[in-house]
C-alpha cells in the first residue's frame, strides 16, 4: 500500500506569511492582524448525501459558489481606511454596483489562488479600544469564490501517479 510520502515525496515544509499576498481591486493589503490575516469560507458543502429508505447512497454536486472572506487587520493598519472608503463608496453608488470590488489571494507557499471576481463588505468591523492595539475584521460576501492549487497538469499529474502507486 503506498504511503503519502511514496506518491507525494518527503520533504519539509516552511510557511512564510510575506509569502501571501492579498489584494483588493488591485490594491495590495499589508498591517494584518497578529495571528489571522485572512480567512476564506464557503457558504456550503461541496457534495450533500442522500440516504434511501433502502440504504442507497446518492452523493449531489452543490453548485453554490458563495463564501466569504474575511480580513483581520491591526486597528492601527493602513486597511482599516481602505475597507472604510470601499463601504462608503459602496454605500453612496446606490446599488449601481461600481463598487464591487475583486479579491485574490495568493498563497506562493503553496501555489494556492483564491479569488471572487466581485465582493463587497457586508458589514462594520466591531471597534474595541484598550490597554492593548486590537484587531479588526473585515468580512467580504464573494459570490464567485473560486480556491485553486497548482495548475490543473499539476493535479493531472499527482493523480496519474497516485493511480499507478495504487495499481
Amino acid at each position: 500500500m503506498p504511503t503519502l510520502s511514496s506518491v507525494f515525496g518527503n520533504y519539509l515544509n516552511t510557511y512564510n506569511l510575506k509569502n501571501v499576498s492579498v489584494q483588493i481591486g488591485g490594491l495590495t493589503l499589508s498591517g494584518f492582524g497578529e495571528n489571522d490575516a485572512v480567512s476564506v469560507d464557503a457558504a456550503e458543502e461541496i457534495w450533500t448525501t442522500s440516504v434511501g429508505a433502502d440504504g442507497e447512497v446518492v452523493r449531489s454536486k452543490n453548485n453554490n459558489a458563495t463564501g466569504t472572506i474575511t480580513i483581520t487587520c491591526m486597528q492601527t493598519s493602513g486597511v482599516n481606511e481602505v475597507c472604510e472608503n470601499i463601504r462608503l463608496l459602496d454605500i453612496a453608488s446606490d446599488q449601481t454596483g461600481l463598487f464591487l470590488l475583486p479579491i485574490l489571494i495568493f498563497d506562493e507557499n503553496r501555489n494556492e489562488t483564491i479569488t471572487s471576481e466581485q465582493c463587497w463588505l457586508m458589514s462594520h468591523p466591531t471597534r474595541s479600544f484598550g490597554k492593548r492595539v486590537a484587531e479588526r475584521e473585515f468580512v467580504f460576501a464573494a459570490p464567485n469564490l473560486s480556491i485553486t492549487r497548482g495548475s490543473i497538469g499539476d493535479v493531472e499529474s499527482m493523480l496519474a501517479e497516485a493511480a499507478e502507486a495504487v495499481s
